[in-house]
């Protein structure tokens, strides 16, 4: 359980839920997404690829999300830019050894949506910071990203709708090219930003 810092926030709730029954009246505006709240998500919950989080204030769902555990491969071009940004937090005596790594422990957010009357109210972002600081926190494995696959593709009312605006908003990064028979675009966060 979490709660926010800023006025909105002060009064978020975080909490694990075992049930995505939860949310048979939840809409966040996006058909694909929706859908797959109301038709999809209890069996991800159910069969354990998934924890979802359900996020309230005064007592009202206003958010979702779900985490897995996920590696995450870094190709060359992704480790000399993340050098240069130096982006990664990792103490300088274990620095041969992380970038020789192929692959890195990963927390991925598996879905996230904000209800619909409530996006571009920064709630997303929130979550995505509050999500960091439980994978910063948490005890069970090491962890050094996190990881989404974006939606990048979906027609809304006759609009394209992609998230991946928002996530390269919250510090994250594409780690694969756009993919025309792929409606998501896999992206990385480094968990410890310098």
């Amino acid at each position: 359980m979490l709660s926010g810092n800023s006025d909105f926030e002060n009064n978020l709730l975080i909490e694990h839920a075992s049930d995505a029954t939860v949310f048979k009246e939840f809409r966040c505006g996006i058909k694909k997404m929706d859908d797959f709240i109301h038709e999809g998500l209890d069996l991800s919950v159910k069969n354990n690829f998934c924890k979802l989080y359900k996020v309230s204030r005064d007592e009202e769902i206003v958010a979702l999300f779900a985490l897995s555990f996920d590696s995450l491969i870094l190709d060359y071009e992704d480790k000399t830019e993340l050098k240069q940004t130096e982006s990664v937090g990792v103490d300088s005596r274990y620095e041969e050894v992380f970038w020789s790594k192929r692959h890195y422990p990963a927390l991925e957010i598996a879905y996230l949506a904000v209800r619909k009357d409530l996006r571009g109210s920064d709630i997303g972002s929130f979550l995505i910071n509050s999500i960091a600081e439980m994978a910063a926190k948490q005890k069970l494995a090491g962890c050094q990203f996190l990881t989404v696959e974006a939606l990048s593709k979906a027609k809304e009312k006759e609009q394209d709708y992609s998230a991946t605006a928002f996530y390269y908003k919250n510090h994250f990064e594409s780690c694969e090219l756009p993919n025309v028979s792929k409606d998501t675009l896999r992206m990385y966060r480094p968990l410890y930003l310098n």
